[in-house]
């Protein structure tokens, strides 16, 4: 009986609990489509325009405003891809070169992202390099959403195993090496060759699966909706975050439906109908304030985390992982990754990504952890200073970084510099 009851329960929870993880990993426009589709086929659930007063959630260290001009139902309340890229490469501070690069290669992709075009025919009739390009498609690989500009499903398969479980995985080195015998599906020549259990080879099979076949589709059209979940104002010293509440309408229970369920000369199959809606919705509005009280808390504990960033700039963006979050608010990590995944925060009139707060660290001559990042802004900025006839070389960025308490190694140096899309020391010389 007991082990009946819990097999009841857990019948009654997976769903719940399955609706309650996919609305919080959905961004604001997906989640306004999923909002529409559950009003469609809910007879209980009325949607409302929010009205731009705050409403009524809330939490203590959060202040309402009115809603700006641009998240209400109108033609503005859209970001197009290319605009949004375009804000990142600003954000990073490439050069005006760096940017007509990336341009030619942004309006060179398919339909899914990829670049398909010979680079040659590309840039036939400019003065850009081969080498030069490919340090801009390395680049624009690496931001929001990551993987553009690769040269098909395979390179990009390979760069998300990379980025998501390391260069050296297992998940890597299959689809590098092997990638053969992954789409014959000889799982038994890879168990033999990688010495594999069938249970190993199964997790890494499952982490594949996860992979995206295309960085996007629909390119050149409207491939993309970017819309903010929270603002953040800073004024001085001072920041404050607002949650995008204007975006998605409210859900309410609809009134002729509640007062038709207690009508009793309704069948017994209608009645049943109303209740299993009635619950539905309830469950609904439910999620929703859990997931604004989630999204919310990991936002704020991000913004001060990483306070110094927005008052002072990126090069003061400290080193933070998911674990760190989850560890300071209390929640699993994977609810971390769920908020973060594809969301966005408006800052000062720059739209950014959530993952970009977050980076691995190396330890500076106190040892103490310096985000990866902020090294990448300051050989930026050494490089942007140095005297162009006599531009400084990676032992001389070494030197550099080490007085001012970063010590890392002239290998690192330049990997850092090859990720920014910078020359080595005598492609930057100019001849006076």
């Amino acid at each position: 009986m007991k082990q009946q009851l819990i097999q009841d329960q857990r019948q009654i929870l997976m769903p719940l609990l399955v609706q309650q993880m996919e609305i919080l990993t959905l961004p604001l426009p997906e989640l306004r489509e999923k909002l529409r589709e559950e009003a469609e086929k809910n007879p209980l659930i009325k949607l409302e325009n929010p009205v731009p007063e705050g409403g009524k959630w809330r939490l203590k260290r959060q202040s309402f405003l009115t809603a700006p001009d641009f998240v209400f139902e109108n033609a503005a309340d859209t970001k197009g891809l290319l605009d949004h890229l375009r804000e990142q490469i600003h954000f990073a501070g490439w050069s005006e070169r760096e940017e007509e690069i990336a341009m030619l290669l942004l309006t060179s992709l398919d339909t899914n992202g990829f670049l398909r075009q010979d680079v040659k025919d590309l840039i036939q009739g400019t003065d850009y390099t081969l080498e030069e390009v490919e340090q801009i498609r390395q680049k624009i690989m690496r931001l929001d959403p990551e993987g553009l500009a690769s040269r098909g499903v395979h390179e990009f398969l390979v760069f998300q195993a990379e980025e998501t479980f390391g260069p050296e995985s297992l998940e890597a080195r299959l689809l590098k090496e092997v990638p053969d015998l992954l789409e014959k599906r000889l799982y038994s020549h890879i168990r033999k060759y990688y010495k594999l259990s069938e249970e190993n080879l199964q997790k890494v099979l499952e982490n594949l699966a996860e992979l995206k076949p295309v960085p996007v589709t629909g390119w050149g059209e409207s491939a993309m909706t970017i819309i903010p979940e929270a603002f953040v104002d800073v004024e001085g010293d001072k920041i404050s975050i607002r949650l995008n509440e204007y975006y998605i309408p409210d859900v309410r229970l609809d009134q002729y439906y509640l007062s038709l369920a207690e009508n009793e000369k309704l069948s017994r199959e209608d009645k049943k109908f109303l209740k299993n809606n009635l619950n539905s919705a309830k469950t609904l509005i439910e999620n929703l304030e859990s997931r604004k009280e989630i999204v919310y808390r990991v936002i704020h504990a991000l913004v001060e985390y990483q306070k110094d960033f927005f008052i002072k700039g990126a090069r003061y963006q400290k080193p933070l992982r998911l674990r760190d979050i989850a560890e300071e608010l209390g929640i699993h990590e994977s609810t971390v990754s769920r908020v973060v995944k594809d969301k966005y925060i408006q800052v000062q009139g720059k739209v950014i990504p959530l993952k970009q707060f977050f980076s691995a660290s190396v330890k500076n001559v106190s040892q103490e952890d310096v985000s990866t990042k902020s090294i990448h802004d300051m050989i930026r900025q050494i490089v942007a200073q140095e005297d162009k006839a006599d531009p400084l070389s990676d032992e001389q960025i070494v030197s550099i970084l080490e007085n001012k308490g970063i010590k890392v190694s002239r290998r690192t140096v330049a990997k850092y510099r090859g990720i920014l899309g910078i020359p080595p020391a005598h492609a930057r010389r100019e001849y006076r």
